[in-house]
């Protein structure tokens, strides 16, 4: 529901055509079981480098901490609307308190993640009269309905995720 998919892991018939053919070039007693775990890892770890599944893993990770960012800059735009984009992750870092250990470029897809979201909420723009990216907060949207769509997209795509852990969105 979210974009990207993450490919299937496993072909069975494929790999197992190549893990006869390992078989038939090594000399010895390999079992074809042998051969075919080692297929699979190849596999397994080509699947893994790839940087649309990087991607998706990373996307799906953001989904768990997505309330947990949301509420914390909703605190912090409490005093203003705007905030410089190079900052910010460390800000949130720093007030937040995670149940699992986050990192600033983690918490920097997040905030990007929430600005496709939530764009009546949030957005990311270049700064007016510098190189930096600035993140806005719109003020007079209604929170709520920020806060439901948040939590519905963070219910439905991990299980409740990251930090918030069955409250409810209100």
């Amino acid at each position: 529901t979210w974009g990207t998919t993450i490919p299937e892991a496993y072909d069975a018939a494929v790999h197992l055509e190549a893990a006869k053919r390992m078989r038939r070039s090594l000399s010895g007693g390999v079992s074809l079981a042998a051969c075919e775990r080692v297929v699979q890892r190849e596999a397994e770890a080509k699947r893994a480098a790839d940087p649309e599944v990087i991607k998706a893993k990373q996307r799906f990770t953001s989904f768990g901490y997505i309330r947990k960012v949301f509420d914390t800059v909703t605190v912090l735009a409490a005093e203003k609307s705007r905030f410089p984009m190079d900052t910010l992750p460390a800000a949130i870092v720093a007030k937040s308190k995670f149940t699992m250990t986050i990192s600033e470029a983690d918490v920097s897809s997040v905030l990007v993640l929430l600005a496709e979201v939530a764009p009546e909420w949030c957005a990311i723009k270049p700064a007016a009269f510098s190189s930096g990216t600035l993140f806005h907060v719109s003020k007079s949207v209604n929170m709520n309905e920020v806060r439901r769509k948040i939590a519905g997209l963070a219910q439905t795509t991990s299980g409740g995720g990251g930090g918030g852990n069955n409250r409810r969105a209100t």
